[in-house]
């Protein structure tokens, strides 16, 4: 019980999927004694992954260095964070988009969609500005 509770403790600081953590680590762990059940050690698992992620910034112009070198740069091993933009007016865009995005982005030159949101955004920034392109009778967003 205690190798199962350890194991997925320590996954759990490294990675997201709680339950499939603990379902990985119940068949890898010795079958002797393994009677922990996931609902027993859910809350701990939530903890230790929520001390595990990188504290939030204060200041928009510290959000590139917040996210530069955590485990939420790449997507699938790819790059997801392009990194930020900042204007004269203290003004600081993040960048996200994943490499078939950006050839979506360049692929599709007739038409494209922008939406700026600006309610549902994290208190640091004041918009969420996603750029949309048309693929047959759908549009996707290629980047944020």
């Amino acid at each position: 019980m205690l190798k199962v509770m350890s194991r997925c403790r320590k996954r759990d600081a490294e990675e997201l999927a709680l339950r499939q953590i603990f379902d990985e680590v119940s068949r890898t762990v010795d079958a002797g004694g393994n009677d922990v059940a996931f609902a027993t050690i859910e809350s701990s698992m939530y903890k230790r992954s929520r001390t595990a992620m990188p504290s939030l910034p204060t200041d928009p112009r510290d959000a590139d260095a917040a996210i530069t070198g955590s485990r939420f740069v790449p997507l699938e091993d790819a790059p997801f964070y392009r990194g930020s933009v900042n204007t004269g007016d203290r003004d600081t865009a993040l960048i996200f988009a994943s490499d078939g995005q950006l050839e979506l982005l360049l692929s599709r030159r007739l038409v494209y969609y922008v939406d700026a949101t600006f309610r549902v955004v994290p208190s640091l920034f004041y918009q969420l500005f996603t750029v949309f392109v048309q693929h047959t009778d759908y549009s996707f967003p290629v980047t944020h």
